[in-house]
């Protein structure tokens, strides 16, 4: 209003008419005021630009519980807070929060939501200080209100007496008409189930559809199911695709899209034919993130059904939802060309398949109310799956999706994110270590990589120095602060990770400036560094082994498939003439359990396998070995202590049940997921995609408490 009266816009009698209905609205306000309580998924945009960092999203779930026209803000892990609600808008008071770093304080404005039907949006300032250093930004939301199915299981285990759902005559029907998703129990043999009445061999042409979705929470418009062409043949009950485990992309859809076997069998009801499901996974390539689906259609000789789907777990924090849908296909049934010689291939996959053993079995032997505190108090819901590897012998809980188990548990793809650091990065340098001699850690990057910057800091870094993320390279916090730094956290990063091609990934990082130490001196966590080391690696092996030698197919050669890894599916950059670009070992890996389980076997066994060494003996004792370096300090605080980093290890502090203090080396992913090496030769995993600033997302000590409970971590008290 004082904008307007000081331009003269608008004339004196406008201007009382306005104050007037402006008085009348704001009486109305104070009257009366509408219901808002529930639970809501909180979106924020955090505007941190004026302080030198980034952009970024967070997003978090909250109950508000209303008496009156009070309402009361509740979230875990916080301090409740108190608001007034006036009309249709919810006015949040002044408040001061602590901030990210250590003895910092963050100033926020009064606030002001606007509710509108399930959506609330407002916008409010903030100061950060600390010490005599202050400087201020925004926060905008959007809160999207859950309806009551968002907090239930939205669909009842079925009767195992006969199929009421996906019916012969619903996958046959004109029309679907999009039902929302069913328990994951109707994608398998159901009631009097019996053996497949044929056998399946040839090619599926699957076409494109839009899927029906609900957001859970979710800003991006989901895109189509892609269009795709598959080749599969049965062997026993198995259906098999000849793509299993590959990354495949149709122009159509801009998922990534990835299978795995599934099974074929006969149900009474399905007039003569057979039936068969397969899991799948869609991947987004910016963050690797996965959405876990199931499949199912009905076959003979000759015809096939339409393609039901479902999709109702992920490994994405940032965007939750279900999708389902069904679509046309057609069938080409013929024998595929060597088809003996894959059915061969396929038995020997599963020969050398990792047992996997039911949590149960463990309740029968420990007590199970212990060990359910695997999984802790406040962060169960984002959590996937978790269990132990006791002495090679692997026992899992259940894949939880929100429509029940995940029945190809097994086989499910899980975003590693940051483990794969570890299992990707490090893997490849203690290969290389083991095939070239441990000075490769010492090579420097600068030899490998042209990074055309305008400063010298890449000039000493070597592959060490990257995999232990202290290049002394960044821009976040110049001082040497003992407090965490999430390098992360800067704008650039997120237009690198966006850009698809290894040049536009060059010119991006060739920006970013560095720090008055040199290399080896400080931790800072930033991914892209193991990027570049990345490039680095594959650049070396290139010299060594000649210009068509990637990174990645050496590693699948020697290291995956002796262990009896066939594919492991890994995202690349993705180069402008088609050639093969570089993997993102920063966070692109896509392992299944059984993957998980032999990686966890070969690092236990000191590198070895079958007697033949394939991992350096000596760099794998500095990262794993009693005699360890304990690497740098990270800033990251446990109860027992500070972490440090080393060899992309995390080194948990822990002070076990009987008093002794041990240092255990954990990878840790994006979500909260876990693989931590305990020294009693328990390997304990978890697979998660709990929001980032929730405190509980990473609180691991589950995972070391039930590993103690089971077998002690070490013999007597010691420091």
């Amino acid at each position: 209003m004082k904008h307007f009266i000081c331009q003269g816009i608008v004339s004196v009698s406008t201007f009382f008419i306005i104050v007037v209905f402006l008085a009348m609205e704001v009486q109305a306000e104070e009257k009366d005021c509408i219901d808002v309580s529930g639970t809501w998924d909180a979106t924020e945009e955090i505007d941190a630009s004026d302080c030198g960092g980034a952009i970024r999203t967070k997003r978090y779930t909250y109950e508000l519980i209303q008496n009156g026209c009070i309402v009361t803000f509740k979230r875990k892990e916080e301090k409740d807070v108190q608001a007034e609600v006036r009309g249709n808008k919810i006015y949040w008071p002044k408040r001061k929060i602590p901030g990210r770093q250590v003895g910092s304080t963050v100033n926020l404005e009064e606030g002001i939501s606007h509710v509108r039907g399930n959506k609330a949006t407002g916008k409010r300032h903030w100061t950060w200080t600390k010490g005599k250093n202050s400087c201020s930004g925004t926060t905008v939301w959007i809160d999207i209100k859950q309806r009551p199915m968002d907090t239930k299981m939205p669909s009842i285990v079925p009767s195992p007496a006969h199929r009421d759902k996906i019916t012969a005559d619903d996958l046959w029907g004109d029309k679907y008409k999009g039902d929302g998703p069913v328990n994951n129990d109707y994608f398998m043999p159901f009631g009097d189930a019996e053996p497949a009445l044929h056998e399946f061999s040839g090619t599926l042409t699957i076409a494109s559809t839009k899927m029906f979705f609900h957001r859970i929470w979710a800003s991006k418009v989901l895109s189509s199911f892609p269009e795709l062409k598959l080749h599969f043949f049965t062997y026993q009950d198995h259906l098999v695709p000849i793509e299993r485990n590959k990354l495949l992309k149709s122009e159509k859809s801009t998922w990534h899209f990835t299978l795995s076997p599934g099974r074929i069998w006969s149900e009474p009801g399905d007039k003569g034919y057979s039936r068969a499901s397969f899991p799948f996974t869609l991947v987004h390539y910016k963050l690797s993130q996965t959405h876990n689906g199931l499949a199912t259609f009905l076959f003979n000789d000759k015809h096939v059904s339409a393609l039901r789907f479902q999709i109702v777990q992920e490994a994405d924090p940032g965007e939750k939802f279900d999708a389902w849908g069904q679509t046309d296909m057609k069938y080409r049934p013929s024998p595929l060309p060597e088809q003996i010689t894959l059915i061969q291939q396929f038995v020997t996959e599963l020969a050398q398949q990792t047992p996997i053993h039911s949590w149960t079995e463990l309740e029968q032997t420990h007590d199970p109310v212990m060990l359910d505190t695997i999984d802790g108090i406040h962060n169960r819901e984002n959590i996937t799956l978790s269990g132990l590897i006791i002495d090679d012998v692997v026992y899992a809980r259940p894949c939880h999706t929100r429509f029940g188990e995940y029945p190809y548990c097994d086989q499910m793809r899980h975003g590693f994110y940051s483990i794969s650091k570890s299992f990707g990065a490090m893997l490849s340098m203690l290969r290389l270590a083991q095939k070239y001699g441990d000075g490769v850690f010492d090579l420097r990057i600068k030899d490998y990589v042209d990074i055309d910057c305008n400063h010298e800091g890449w000039n000493n870094v070597t592959f060490g120095d990257t995999l232990n993320m202290a290049t002394g390279i960044g821009n976040i916090e110049p001082r040497r602060v003992t407090s965490y730094v999430e390098e992360d956290s800067a704008a650039i990063t997120g237009k690198i990770i966006a850009a698809k091609t290894t040049k536009e990934k060059l010119k991006l990082i060739a920006t970013i400036g560095n720090y008055t130490w040199g290399p080896g001196e400080v931790f800072r966590y930033r991914s892209i560094d193991t990027f570049v080391l990345a490039m680095a690696m594959d650049q070396f092996i290139k010299s060594k082994e000649g210009p068509s030698v990637h990174l990645w197919d050496l590693i699948t050669w020697e290291v995956l498939q002796p262990i009896g890894i066939n594919r492991l599916p890994v995202l690349h950059t993705i180069e402008p003439d088609g050639t093969q670009g570089i993997p993102k070992l920063e966070g692109g890996m896509l392992p299944n359990l059984d993957d998980l389980a032999k990686l966890v076997k070969l690092l236990r066994n000191g590198g070895r396998y079958k007697g033949v060494q394939i991992l350096s003996a000596t760099k794998l004792k500095e990262a794993f070995g009693k005699d360890r370096q304990t690497g740098l300090p990270t800033g990251w605080l446990f109860d027992d202590g500070e972490v440090n980093y080393h060899m992309s290890l995390w080194q948990h502090p822990y002070r076990a049940k009987n008093g002794c203090f041990v240092r255990i080396p954990a990878m840790s992913g994006h979500g909260g997921s876990y693989v931590i090496f305990m020294p009693n030769n328990i390997t304990a995993f978890r697979f998660a995609d709990g929001l980032v600033d929730n405190p509980a997302t990473y609180d691991s000590s589950g995972l070391r408490k039930v590993a103690d409970y089971i077998r002690p971590l070490c013999n007597k008290p010691t420091d």
